[in-house]
């Protein structure tokens, strides 16, 4: 009785296990801290557009960072090592800062390091 009993538990619990993909996250923004649900086997774009949602960051541009290292918008989460109840960091800039940073000359009052 004793192995039927467990052999349908352990088939249920692989049943569970393929059909949930969904899983909580933890962005947080500037002191700010909200949790999101994902599914694991999206790309992150999907992380991306949930940020700018959840922390009403439109028109900004994101970076989001999993244990330093910055996720890539194709690649699927879980391969990133995305797990259920991670932190991730998220970074913005106004896309108006970065169009005046990018066109910015140095100033030719300031001697760099030659």
């Amino acid at each position: 009785h004793r192995s039927s009993a467990a052999g349908r538990g352990l088939r249920s619990r692989r049943t569970a296990l393929a059909t949930t993909t969904m899983m909580q996250l933890l962005l947080v923004y500037k002191g700010r801290s909200t949790e999101v649900s994902v599914d694991a086997q999206a790309p992150a774009e999907e992380l991306f557009k949930k940020a700018e949602e959840q922390l009403e960051l439109g028109g900004a541009a994101l970076r989001l960072l999993l244990r330093g290292k910055a996720l890539d918008r194709q690649a699927v989460l879980e391969q990133q090592g995305i797990r259920p109840g991670a932190k991730v960091m998220v970074l913005a800039s106004a896309a108006p800062a970065l169009t005046a940073l990018a066109s910015a000359r140095p100033d030719p009052t300031v001697r760099g390091f030659a």
